[in-house]
């Protein structure tokens, strides 16, 4: 069996688990990223329209914190709603500068689709992604967890902190994996 050693374990190969995974290494830590299937597809990320919301020259913070309140109808939790706002805009930049192709809209971002273009957005989007983590040093694992127990997936039976602060217990496909504690 191989024993994988890493700082960071993603789970997850979808857009928030590749961007994760992309931002950790670019601060210079060992990353492992694991998905159901191969990274990027199968996703929800990949089923998307790629349409988000954010604050740009052509829609203001407050028109997106009143758009944002207006669709959750009451039930939004005021100051996420405002922390997300306040942070979307960077998100926007952290997106484009790993490649995903976004253009500006009245209402945020788009992906910006090749003209004649019949791929799903999400397809465009998650693609981009994938381009960039294959130019990294992320190790990325397909687990092939399908809901049931086998060899092949991904399980994390219970966390086991060894002596020398590594975490271990986690196993994916037939390999072992197992991570430093980082400094606090």
């Amino acid at each position: 069996m191989e024993i994988l050693s890493t700082d960071i374990l993603v789970i997850g190969g979808g857009l928030a688990g590749m961007v994760s995974a992309l931002e950790a290494e670019k601060r210079g830590i060992k990353v492992l990223l694991a998905g159901k299937f191969a990274i990027g597809t199968g996703t929800n990320s990949s089923l998307a329209n790629g349409v988000f919301a954010s604050a740009n020259s052509r829609f203001s913070k407050e028109e997106h914190l009143e758009e944002t309140l207006k669709a959750g109808r009451g039930l939004n939790h005021l100051p996420l709603v405002k922390a997300m706002i306040e942070t979307a805009p960077e998100a926007m930049e952290t997106l484009t500068a790993l490649g995903v192709p976004l253009a500006e809209t009245k209402g945020g971002y788009m992906i910006d689709r090749p003209t004649g273009s019949s791929q799903l957005a999400g397809i465009l989007l998650v693609k981009a992604l994938a381009e960039r983590l294959k130019r990294s040093t992320i190790q990325p694992l397909r687990s092939d967890c399908r809901g049931r127990r086998s060899s092949r997936g991904l399980w994390v039976p219970e966390r086991r902190e060894t002596r020398s602060g590594a975490i271990e217990g986690c196993s994916i496909g037939d390999r072992r994996c197992r991570g430093d504690l980082p400094e606090k």
